[in-house]
């Protein structure tokens, strides 16, 4: 499935716009963090761990994200407006991270209690959210929670049923 084709699958309320040297990722997350990102009330999705992982450093502004939940299918796509990536970091950062930003992450202290331990941080501003008209199902039975798309893993990707 083509780039093009997967925004015509999202449905006609998605009018995200994308040129030639766009690349497309699909994030795995809960249904919960799915809902607040189409719905537009989250507006940062942060990625924090412990090692240098997907996204860090592979997303540009102008990408954009289908967003998967863990266990279903694609509930719509992002396009990202700014990308903020961090090494090195330490439990000061994480709460300079959490005191700037959670208004737009909307994490909950669990989360940031979890991520207290994180070496690598990113920041992805979100715009241009929409949800799909329609589930697109994803062949995907590994546990990875992120995935930059290329013209190999594109068709993991189908439109309707599995």
């Amino acid at each position: 499935m083509s780039e093009k084709e997967i925004i015509a699958a999202l449905g006609k309320t998605c009018n995200i716009i994308y040129g030639h040297d766009t690349q497309f990722h699909m994030a795995v997350v809960d249904p919960h963090t799915g809902y607040l990102i189409t719905k537009g009330s989250k507006t940062i999705e942060s990625r924090l761990s412990k090692v240098r992982q997907n996204p860090h450093e592979r997303v540009n502004a102008g990408d954009v994200v289908l967003i998967k939940t863990a266990g279903g299918p694609i509930i719509g796509a992002v396009r990202v407006s700014r990308a903020i990536y961090f090494t090195n970091l330490n439990e000061e950062d994480i709460h300079e991270l959490k005191e700037k930003y959670n208004d737009c992450i909307q994490a909950n202290d669990a989360y940031w209690n979890r991520k207290m331990s994180s070496r690598y941080g990113t920041l992805l501003f979100l715009t241009d959210n929409c949800v799909s008209e329609r589930p697109l199902h994803v062949n995907k039975s590994d546990r990875r929670p992120w995935i930059t798309f290329n013209e190999k893993n594109m068709s993991m990707i189908m439109i309707g049923r599995k």
